[in-house]
């Protein structure tokens, strides 16, 4: 779960009176599914979770807290729903609260068969495994009985 660890990263770089204590920042996949649309040689998939976030002990404001999760988001799932991010909040004292965050995210895995062996390359989320062609695709033009090939691509590269 790239992504996953990639939001902890981000959190945990938030500056100034913001910054989390690594220890109090717990994060977990929750009902995570795998989406294959795998058909002959496509072997593509796509992880989709909740990724839920726990913030102990949190004394920032949780308005600041979320727009540096939205600017995460912004990034690495630009395709995100407006209801992508859900929370609670459990408050300990006038100072601090502790804060459950899940976040909705995917990620596409493209399959590649080489001469080494198989390699996983995790892509754009915006692009459904189904779309993700197993080999490279060639685009022809063809007027009359005159065909050109205009150019060979491998999806996702």
């Amino acid at each position: 779960m790239n992504k996953l660890e990639s939001l902890r990263v981000h959190l945990l770089a938030i500056p100034g009176e913001l910054k989390i204590d690594p220890d109090d920042l717990l994060t977990f996949a929750d009902h995570g599914t795998v989406y294959s649309a795998a058909q002959g040689t496509n072997q593509h998939f796509e992880l989709r979770y909740k990724a839920n976030i726990i913030v102990q002990n949190y004394s920032g404001r949780a308005d600041q807290l979320m727009f540096w999760l939205l600017q995460w988001l912004a990034v690495n799932q630009p395709d995100h729903a407006p209801e992508a991010v859900a929370f609670q909040a459990d408050l300990l004292n006038h100072k601090s609260a502790d804060l459950s965050i899940t976040v909705d995210l995917t990620e596409t895995v493209k399959v590649e068969q080489t001469e080494e062996g198989i390699k996983l390359h995790h892509c754009d989320p915006s692009i459904p495994p189904d779309l993700l062609p197993a080999n490279p695709w060639t685009l022809y033009v063809r007027h009359r009985d005159d065909e050109t090939t205009i150019t060979t691509w491998v999806a996702g590269e």
